[in-house]
């Protein structure tokens, strides 16, 4: 791997680090990174007198509005690892579409160009794989700060609150990745071998609180709005907006507030929620930037996951197709299949295309015309996940 050439690589203070964790972008490719014309705006949009942790994460958001994770490394064939190391390998392209490698690489390029000047290094997450993970490590006021853009996206683009920048490492025992599925414990616990490792090469590896980078946000203009609160200033997420939704709705102990009553079915229940959370999103989000599939579902799904029962969640399933044979074009179709104690309950779904600008109801004969006149559509898989074993017939199957 030419550009993946592991190095000692002196860091200040006459310290060396782990070879196996840190590598070194060629100046060349840091000065091509540098130079392009969204580097180029975005460093000339950096607004004068910002201390370095501000600089830095005024480039993080606006990196953040204009590139997207690729579809196409997501939904990749993994046995195809040509086309897995091609884009690995590769830079973002002129979409702006990348990984957490090229996305990483792009936020270091412009952080040490000499027109910013922000310290930085590229660090792996793993050591022990072929893809590992790429982060961005700052130097702030004596201190080192971990940053995962490629992890924000979606919450960028969204109005949300970043979670990534300058985050905390260590998860707890109480952190509910442990006491969920086997797949979240095990990334829980990698987390915690990564941590352990960079607290050894940076003992004054640090992080910001909720509370600082909302200070930045204000400074920044990042949040959804300003407004007085207790007397102070604070600034408004798209999160504040679907707190609110959740505490006068609260899983449905508020149904009035929909207008449901008890002739309400399920069907209208969930359809309704659904399009009520929907129009809001579009109406509170800021949008940043241009929203592709894998910002928006990610967005939703969070959404889903704390505004719908259960009941409800069980019966949600978000597909993927690739239109047009291409893999970065991709509808988004979430079925909603019907309650099987409900012989009125029907299957339907809301649909998107990757031209659309919000999300359509479709009837089961709605979607199965859609499918059969879209030219080289094919399933991708569920969310954000790569599934082969999935059918058209799986997609329009009642439950």
């Amino acid at each position: 791997m030419s550009e993946f050439n592991i190095i000692r690589y002196k860091i200040h203070k006459g310290r060396y680090l782990n070879p196996t964790l840190i590598y070194k972008m060629g100046p060349l490719k840091a000065y091509r990174l540098s130079h392009t014309k969204m580097a180029n705006e975005i460093i000339a949009s950096i607004p004068e007198g910002l201390d370095d942790k501000r600089k830095a994460y005024h480039v993080y958001l606006e990196l953040g509005k204009r590139v997207s994770e690729d579809p196409k490394f997501v939904f990749a064939d993994p046995n195809n690892q040509r086309e897995l190391e091609d884009i690995y390998e590769g830079d973002l392209t002129e979409e702006g579409y990348g990984i957490c490698k090229s996305i990483a690489e792009t936020y270091h390029a412009i952080l040490r160009d000499k027109r910013v000047g922000v310290k930085s290094v590229l660090v792996k997450s793993s050591m022990n794989r072929k893809f590992p993970h790429i982060d961005c490590l700052l130097f702030l006021d004596g201190k080192e700060y971990v940053t995962n853009l490629i992890a924000d996206l979606s919450r960028i683009k969204t109005g949300k609150r970043t979670r990534n920048f300058g985050y905390r490492l260590e998860k707890t025992e109480e952190d509910p990745d442990f006491i969920q599925d086997p797949i979240a414990k095990r990334y829980a616990i990698e987390r915690n071998l990564y941590a352990t490792r960079m607290h050894r090469l940076f003992p004054n590896l640090s992080y910001f609180l909720e509370r600082e980078v909302g200070e930045f946000d204000l400074d920044l203009g990042y949040s959804y709005r300003l407004t007085e609160y207790d007397g102070s200033i604070k600034g408004i997420y798209t999160n504040d907006v679907f707190d609110n939704i959740y505490e006068t709705f609260g899983y449905g102990s508020n149904d009035s507030e929909y207008g449901f009553d008890e002739s309400t079915s399920k069907d209208e229940r969930i359809r309704k929620k659904f399009e009520t959370i929907l129009g809001i999103a579009d109406t509170y989000s800021q949008k940043n930037g241009n929203i592709n599939y894998l910002e928006n579902i990610r967005f939703i799904g969070r959404t889903m996951r704390k505004m719908l029962t259960g009941e409800e969640l069980a019966r949600v399933v978000p597909y993927a197709l690739a239109t047009k044979g291409d893999p970065r074009s991709i509808t988004s179709v979430v079925k909603v299949t019907n309650d099987p104690n409900d012989s009125e309950s029907r299957t339907f779904y809301f649909v998107k295309g990757p031209s659309d600008d919000e999300y359509s109801f479709y009837s089961k004969e709605d979607l199965k015309d859609y499918m059969k006149s879209a030219s080289g559509m094919y399933i991708l898989g569920i969310m954000d996940r790569k599934r082969r074993d999935i059918t058209s017939e799986d997609i329009l199957r009642e439950n």
